[in-house]
């Protein structure tokens, strides 16, 4: 009974571990990209969400992503990324903007300034 009581805390413990890795690395690109957008632009932004490319992505990001990855030269095949994801991005004025980080990269809109 106690060896029992052991793995299942273990089990649960290594859950917790790495959904908090998932977690912490999600808050980092979302963090690393209104830095770049800050940078980029001199606007001080804040976040409206962070979606990861998958099956449950909406066909309206999957677009937005694709236009932004295409008007930089990059490929539109989502899937040929190892992590992409769509950041929205809230301006100063209020206006909701968004853009992409792919593989770590992160990749603007056209004409953010």
């Amino acid at each position: 009974m106690k060896l029992k009581m052991k793995v299942i805390l273990i089990i649960i413990l290594s859950v917790i571990l790495v959904l908090s890795a998932c977690t912490q690395t999600k808050s980092k690109i979302e963090a690393d990209a209104l830095y770049g957008w800050g940078e980029k632009t001199g606007q001080h932004v804040t976040s409206n969400g962070i979606e990861k490319y998958g099956p449950r992505m909406s066909e309206s990001r999957i677009m937005i992503a694709s236009m932004i990855l295409s008007s930089n030269g990059l490929s539109v095949v989502l899937d040929s990324y190892d992590e992409l994801y769509v950041v929205k991005i809230l301006l100063p004025n209020g206006n909701v903007r968004a853009m992409v980080v792919a593989d770590g990269k992160n990749v603007f809109p056209e004409n953010i300034n």
